[in-house]
């Protein structure tokens, strides 16, 4: 892992460097280039995951930090300024194009509701996330949880509104769309 801490370029083990606070941790938008945005943007917005599956290789199991909604519509104003620097009004659909790389997005529904939200009013539109099927359950109410369902809306997603107009018959998808919610099942007892 790595982190600025304090100006200084911090490189170690996760059990060994752990920067709990992730709303303080900087994003530098700056380092970015055209080229780098070739596929659009790969954003971390949490690390760790809150659950401790005995197969699962994250560091940092049942430890899980997120950035919260505000601070990540914060990052992505400062993205969308340097998409500005670097495209001027002719910023490309890819550029906007966000994949949330958690370990599992999810496993905090209400902060990951926030971050839906957060990328709804930014205009950037989503690629993918990972979430666990564990996390779309409420075993409090015993049933969904609603609030996470309803924000992951098709609009979110990028391909979502190209492929509603023109409805392509099953098996006809242009090569090009994706987007994704990658489900783990990390045991059929979920």
């Amino acid at each position: 892992m790595v982190l600025l801490l304090g100006g200084l370029l911090v490189a170690g083990r996760l059990d060994r460097v752990n920067h709990a606070d992730v709303d303080t941790t900087p994003m530098d938008f700056d380092l970015l280039h055209a080229r780098h945005l070739r596929r659009g943007l790969s954003l971390e917005t949490g690390r760790g995951c809150a659950n401790a599956c005995l197969f699962c290789t994250t560091p940092g199991r049942r430890d899980h930090r997120g950035r919260r909604g505000a601070v990540v519509a914060a990052h992505l104003r400062r993205y969308q300024e340097r998409l500005e620097v670097l495209f001027g009004a002719d910023i490309s659909r890819i550029a906007r194009r966000l994949q949330i790389c958690d370990d599992d997005f999810t496993s905090d529904a209400d902060r990951a509701v926030e971050v839906l939200r957060a990328v709804g009013a930014s205009g950037m539109q989503l690629a993918a996330f990972q979430a666990s099927v564990r996390d779309l359950w409420d075993h409090d109410a015993d049933g969904v949880r609603e609030g996470l369902l309803d924000a992951i809306r098709p609009e979110l997603f990028q391909d979502a509104r190209q492929l509603e107009a023109r409805r392509p018959a099953a098996g006809q998808l242009p090569a090009h769309t994706g987007a994704f919610v990658h489900l783990g099942v990390e045991s059929f007892a979920d």
